[in-house]
């Protein structure tokens, strides 16, 4: 998720983003960051051992030591980001029966000596918060955060592009781990599915070197949640349209 995030004195302090560009629920109270810190706890989400809720005279904040290790984002040995994938969808699997979710995005987590460590808890992604999504962008954005079988492909993606941009074709070995991230999807018509899925066969293709590696960089470009969030809400819908029928120009080019 968007933080505002400063760090002093060994101290990480990170703030809710006021953008009204995300489609999810801002004002977080306390109580809802308590639960849900106890709720991943319970379910053995590794987070710092001193997290906690402080003042902010702006918005909700919290607060931890700084955790020495490595982003999974820059992990330069693929055995070690592909447990690391493994032991997220792990916590995404079990927090499925609770009101929790996971915030999948590599960047959220650091492999420190002691294992792996989930740094982000902003906002509180708890399914009875979850906003009414009025329109496809929110649709994406709202089956991204809060279902279970989204999040998965998701986060398969998110590694499949990670490996094709660091290692090609080298990382061919993890296609089929990476491709077994996901579940099924019991409603495979709708637009998340359709998003979410799409890129991770994307991702995976180029890593078995079905498709041009660069090709495939360039989908995820397209369909980068972070690049849709930033177009003009009116020209949103037009976005959406464009990006699915390049994901399926691509997928269609795939080959055995």
């Amino acid at each position: 998720m968007t933080l505002l995030q400063r760090c002093e004195d060994g101290q990480v302090l990170k703030l809710m983003s006021a953008s009204g560009s995300i489609p999810i629920q801002q004002s977080a109270a306390a109580d809802h960051v308590d639960r849900y810190i106890d709720v991943l706890r319970t379910a053995n989400v590794r987070l710092p051992e001193d997290m906690r809720i402080v003042e902010s005279p702006r918005r909700l904040a919290v607060q931890h030591q700084w955790i020495p290790g490595t982003a999974v984002t820059d992990l330069t040995d693929p055995a070690l980001l592909m447990a690391a994938v493994q032991q997220i969808a792990t916590w995404a699997r079990a927090l499925d029966a609770t009101p929790a979710r996971l915030d999948t995005n590599l960047a959220n987590f650091i492999l420190a000596a002691g294992g792996l460590v989930c740094i982000d808890v902003l906002p509180p992604l708890l399914t009875d918060l979850r906003p009414r999504e009025r329109d496809d962008w929110q649709r994406l954005f709202g089956g991204l955060c809060y279902d279970t079988d989204i999040t998965l492909c998701a986060l398969a993606g998110y590694a499949a592009r990670l490996l094709v941009a660091a290692h090609s074709t080298s990382a061919a070995c993890y296609a089929r781990a990476l491709a077994g991230l996901c579940p099924g999807h019991d409603q495979p018509d709708r637009l998340p599915v359709r998003w979410f899925h799409a890129r991770r066969e994307i991702a995976v293709a180029a890593l078995r070197g079905q498709i041009p590696q660069q090709a495939a960089l360039t989908a995820f470009t397209v369909t980068s949640v972070l690049r849709l969030r930033h177009t003009a809400p009116e020209q949103r819908q037009t976005y959406i349209d464009y990006a699915l029928s390049e994901m399926c120009r691509l997928a269609e080019g795939i080959h055995p």
